[in-house]
């Protein structure tokens, strides 16, 4: 028997205008065009399957659909929409409507959304507002929205365009670019999983990236389809794909080796300067920066802070 979520997928189709005739038709696979590299929200692996958080809700949708599906190949974001526009495939399973997209692409509502922020090298300023380095060069893959968007709210600022993140990030590691802005969860995934110490994220803006399934213009009949798809994901659907994806993130602070050895050096140093000292003995303590602070950033940009200590004296001890 259907669950829940499969009947609301029957009668938005049957609903809307068009009734059955809105499907895809079944003789062949729908086509999808996808990113190939922009973990964890999409990527082909090794063997070119797709993978990620967009794969996962694809293969709940279309299990509930009952739809048959296929990727396209490719070797890049901007690759893929150029398949797009040749009509190579018919479906964008992760994209952010522009107003040069919606030229040949219909939108269904966004079912992933992701702030913006800007990543940058460690020794970098925060970053409020964009505005406030709209004259330096930041590194952008080819072909994503917001390099659109973004160029006509700050015409001055100059892009850098890369083939995919990890290449923008390593022009941001290396100097080329001042920074580089995508979403949260691609950024910090990919600091972790490539152990990108020298950046951070630097700031955090209002801007979202609002991420849709995206239908061929020329099969307008199929967006009432499409639609329903996306709104059957659950809450529960969501929390289970955020959670085999982003937890890793969230929750294990990358490789924290060359933090312990500077906290050794650190504290040999200091058990040193004491015992040459007797001074310090009766004197109030100071609280001492955290190692942390010290060095300008936390190693993972999402774990958290260690707790502050309070200030004693070396007597109330």
């Amino acid at each position: 028997m259907p669950g829940f979520t499969e009947r609301l997928l029957s009668i938005a189709i049957a609903l809307s205008p068009l009734g059955v005739d809105a499907a895809p038709d079944a003789e062949r696979p729908v086509r999808l065009c996808v990113d190939p590299a922009w973990a964890p929200f999409e990527y082909l692996d090794e063997q070119g399957q797709h993978q990620g958080m967009a794969a996962d809700y694809w293969r709940r949708m279309t299990e509930r659909a009952g739809l048959r599906t296929e990727v396209v190949p490719s070797d890049s974001w901007q690759a893929s929409l150029e398949k797009a526009k040749r009509r190579e495939c018919d479906v964008l399973t992760l994209a952010m409507a522009t107003p040069e997209r919606r030229q040949h692409w219909l939108f269904t509502e966004p079912y992933v959304s992701y702030p913006f922020v800007l990543v940058t090298r460690s020794e970098a300023p925060a970053v409020d507002q964009l505005r406030e380095v709209a004259d330096k060069t930041l590194a952008a893959v080819q072909g994503y929205a917001y390099t659109e968007l973004i160029r006509t709210r700050y015409p001055r600022l100059r892009f850098l365009e890369v083939a995919t993140l990890s290449e923008g990030l390593e022009r941001v590691r290396r100097g080329e670019a001042y920074g580089m802005i995508d979403s949260l969860a691609t950024v910090a995934y990919a600091i972790q999983q490539n152990q990108l110490h020298e950046l951070k994220i630097a700031g955090r803006f209002d801007e979202y990236w609002e991420l849709a399934i995206g239908v061929r213009s020329d099969r307008p009949e199929w967006l009432p389809f499409f639609a329903a798809m996306a709104q059957s994901l659950t809450a529960e659907d969501r929390r289970e794909v955020e959670n085999r994806w982003l937890a890793a993130w969230i929750e294990s602070p990358p490789d924290l080796r060359w933090l312990w050895a500077s906290l050794a050096v650190l504290a040999l140093s200091a058990w040193i300067t004491g015992s040459r000292g007797s001074a310090a003995k009766n004197s109030p303590r100071s609280c001492s920066t955290p190692i942390w602070k010290a060095l300008g950033r936390w190693p993972s940009a999402s774990a958290p802070a260690p707790p502050r200590r309070r200030c004693t004296s070396s007597r109330a001890r």
